[in-house]
């Protein structure tokens, strides 16, 4: 009679490596979404800002871009095509840790067939910012997975005693025969 050790640890082995992967696929969505949001606004951002920055009105983008920079981005940068001088919101922000932040590079073209550069617009932002977001969503998965793990966990000890039962009376069928 071969009898297996209980399948509980197994079960308890799959569901924290469940529970790992679900962060690791949480972390991966939420900053692939962060990323995506924060591209569409700084493009949004630059389409709004493009006549002043081709025009060379650097005061008026200074001014305009400030509130919208500050609440969405750690900074942006104008990189002129031409060689004039760069400038940024806020002043001398420049390229940040590639580990801590991301850059949206959104180029601004003269022409409305977008085949004269005239520069680009370089916006900064944390790449983790979701993170807390991603966590709260797994720490709520948890939560919601532990009456059913409890449960699943009762139902296979069951089936162990039961089996074992089985075996044993099996066992003690076959001495007596």
């Amino acid at each position: 009679m071969n009898m297996k050790a209980p399948p509980l640890n197994n079960l308890l082995r799959k569901f924290l490596v469940f529970q790992l992967l679900t962060l690791v696929a949480l972390v991966g969505l939420t900053v692939a979404f962060t990323g995506h949001f924060k591209s569409r606004l700084a493009g949004q951002l630059t389409e709004a800002l493009r006549e002043p920055l081709i025009s060379g009105d650097i005061r008026s983008v200074s001014t305009q871009m400030s509130g919208p920079i500050s609440r969405d981005f750690r900074g942006a940068v104008w990189v002129p095509k031409n060689g004039d001088a760069p400038f940024s919101v806020p002043i001398n922000i420049g390229p940040q840790n590639i580990l801590l932040y991301r850059t949206a590079a959104v180029p601004i073209y003269f022409d409305e067939q977008s085949t004269r550069l005239a520069g680009q617009l370089l916006f900064y932002y944390s790449r983790w910012t979701s993170i807390p977001t991603a966590i709260a969503i797994w720490l709520v998965l948890i939560i919601i997975s532990i009456p059913v793990a409890r449960h699943e966990n009762a139902r296979l000890a069951r089936e162990y005693e039961l089996r074992l039962k089985f075996e044993l009376k099996d066992s003690q069928a076959s001495l007596a025969a």
